[in-house]
């Protein structure tokens, strides 16, 4: 996953498995389409230097952090 830069999740996702984003150094940019967080594996984002938001609707209860990574609730 090298050369993805962003990724956006459906309406539809429930689950981010385990180490699904782990070292993929170029994402910069996550966002999740979901009225509510979805349930979230361990070390999902580990070694993801470039992301530092993840983008979601407004409202959808995501809280101040998603796994460690500030959200942005701006979709």
């Amino acid at each position: 996953c090298s050369g993805l830069t962003e990724v956006t999740l459906p309406k539809t996702i429930e689950v981010l498995g385990d180490k699904v984003f782990k070292d993929c150094v170029g994402i910069n940019t996550i966002n999740i389409l979901s009225a509510s967080p979805p349930s979230i594996g361990t070390n999902v984002f580990g070694g993801t230097t470039s992301l530092t938001e993840i983008h979601v609707r407004a409202g959808a209860g995501f809280g101040s952090t998603f796994g460690g990574i500030t959200v942005v609730d701006d979709l």
